[in-house]
């Protein structure tokens, strides 16, 4: 029997969400408060249209996504824990740390299976950076340096940018959108110690919210990583590098490869190449990994926990910022 997933909100992201279920045979149901964009979503994927999140749940399906903007995550899926679902929520988990500890005492009590909408946990350079951390292949890992950057202009160029929840104080900013970063280091190197920041909107673009981010992390095996995200690059870039006590991960660049230097043999050996790989296929992968926990009722590698630790960090990110010192995570 297929099983039955209720998608709250049709943005981008709900809709990406939506269609990927859609090819992995799952049966939906899609609400937004904008009635056309539901209507147009469920018409094209032949999808239920309750008329209310409440009218939703009360159809009792396997699982929820919640894809509004993260200022409004936490009541609707507080709303579907309660009604026995199984949770996907995207990332960021929320933008303040209000009513996460009660979401997350009701997904303990269902013994729910949850999970952060970190896609890059499943992405093939990320994949393979942790499988090179995992085989020790660079000794001891000293510090980090990782970056990403793009023109929030080009990210919908469909709508105005200055309309984005992107850009609006209280639920967008790029360390929010950036979250990723802190994710995937954290999956790397653990959880963190301490974190110094500076934030700032320092270009012409017409927003409310930061469109630069930089932190320094002490992680508590001692890794320091900085972290750098913008809304500003012209030309898109994710880049990084971790230096061990024996080598070196890069990833990145211009040619979309992950590579590692051995200090022994003194040679750099290319892991894969992802030039032509296609987006979209790690959201698929997080989803078939996210229906398959579903299944056997086990927990995934990025739960809501998970995502309760990256807002955390975030927040404390805020703090360093605004009162100029670490912060004691």
């Amino acid at each position: 029997m297929s099983k039955k997933a209720f998608v709250i909100g049709c943005g981008s992201i709900g809709t990406r969400h939506a269609e990927n279920l859609d090819s992995l045979g799952v049966d939906l149901a899609v609400f937004d408060t904008d009635r056309d964009r539901q209507k147009e979503l469920a018409d094209r994927l032949n999808a239920d249209t309750p008329d209310s999140i409440d009218h939703g749940l009360f159809a009792n399906p396997d699982m929820a996504f919640v894809c509004t903007p993260s200022n409004h995550h936490i009541k609707p899926a507080q709303k579907a824990a309660e009604a026995g679902c199984d949770l996907f929520v995207e990332k960021p988990l929320s933008n303040t740390a209000e009513g996460i500890t009660d979401l997350l005492r009701k997904v303990e009590k269902n013994d729910g299976v949850s999970m952060i909408g970190c896609n890059y946990r499943f992405h093939p350079a990320f994949i393979n950076v942790k499988e090179i951390l995992e085989k020790e292949a660079i000794g001891n890992v000293v510090s980090a340096r990782i970056e990403s950057g793009s023109y929030l202009p080009d990210w919908h160029p469909w709508e105005d940018y200055r309309e984005m929840y992107s850009a609006k104080e209280g639920v967008g900013g790029v360390l929010l959108d950036a979250i990723h970063k802190v994710n995937y280091s954290r999956w790397f190197f653990g959880d963190a110690k301490t974190v110094s920041s500076m934030l700032g909107c320092e270009s012409s673009l017409e927003i409310e919210t930061e469109d630069t981010a930089s932190l320094l992390i002490k992680y508590k095996n001692g890794v320091q990583c900085e972290q750098h995200s913008d809304y500003t690059q012209r030309a898109p870039s994710m880049s990084g590098q971790i230096v061990g006590e024996q080598g070196t991960i890069r990833w990145g660049g211009k040619t979309d490869t992950v590579e590692w230097y051995d200090a022994e043999t003194k040679e750099w050996t290319t892991e894969v190449n992802y030039e032509n790989w296609d987006a979209n296929n790690m959201y698929v992968d997080m989803l078939r990994h996210f229906l398959d926990c579903v299944e056997n009722q086990n927990q995934t590698i990025s739960s809501l926990e998970e995502g309760r630790k990256d807002l955390h960090l975030a927040i404390a990110a805020k703090e360093s910022h605004r009162k100029g010192q670490h912060i004691q995570l």
